[in-house]
């Protein structure tokens, strides 16, 4: 569940323990932009497989339900769908799809590509819409229960200073011309110290200087590097 800082802004508050009971799935709490949760994402995409668990399948209105069993059918008798699930394809397929919708095309037989296109023509007859429309409608009323079941809408905190200082310096916009500014006044800090101190140490840079030429010569790699790294400290 990403964008969780914007949630809590707005007085959303998600029981996170009750959505995952209800979807019978470990459920992460992010916040992409600050890192937030993303190391943890990774821990569960690694020990998930380990785990014995089905996802909850939340089911559609009737009518929906017998047009998806129906292209699922034809589905399980002719591909082996591997880590595709057959519910998901036939969901995708009723949608039009493009991302897979031509992948499965190829593999059925032209009677089953015809039976499955049929179902689906008759089902937006009968609906008096597009299978994607109706069947988009529905994943937007199940997201609405799931809300409705595992939130909590109160009223937004008010913002401490840490946020009000966070929503300006990471503005997508206004955030580089303050990078800028502070990374100007940053060197022109360190400038302003290096020459108010440099005066201290050209005594003892000379000093040091003639001793590296006396011992290694002027015009010795040694001498570079060494008179290098002095001027530099």
């Amino acid at each position: 569940v990403n964008m969780m800082d914007e949630a809590l802004k707005k007085g959303i508050k998600i029981d996170v323990g009750k959505l995952s009971k209800k979807l019978n799935v470990p459920i992460v709490t992010t916040v992409a932009r600050k890192g937030e949760g993303v190391s943890e994402i990774f821990e569960k995409a690694y020990t998930l497989p380990r785990e014995s668990l089905t996802p909850y399948t939340m089911k559609r209105p009737q009518y929906t339900e017998e047009l998806i069993e129906k292209i699922e059918s034809i589905i399980k008798k002719r591909i082996a769908i591997g880590t595709w699930k057959s519910r998901y394809v036939a969901i995708r397929l009723a949608q039009h799809d493009d991302s897979i919708s031509p992948l499965i095309w190829e593999i059925l037989l032209d009677k089953d590509k015809a039976f499955i296109q049929d179902l689906i023509r008759e089902f937006e007859i009968q609906h008096g819409q597009d299978a994607d429309s109706i069947l988009s409608a529905e994943h937007h009323d199940m997201a609405f229960q799931l809300f409705e079941r595992c939130t909590k809408v109160g009223k937004p905190p008010k913002p401490d200073i840490r946020e009000r200082i966070d929503s300006v310096l990471m503005h997508p916009i206004f955030g580089y011309v303050f990078l800028g500014a502070i990374l100007y006044a940053t060197f022109s800090f360190i400038f302003l110290i290096g020459n108010t101190v440099e005066p201290l140490f050209i005594d003892t840079i000379e000093v040091i200087t003639k001793w590296m030429v006396s011992y290694t010569g002027k015009d010795t790699f040694l001498y570079a590097m060494s008179h290098g790294f002095v001027q530099g400290f």
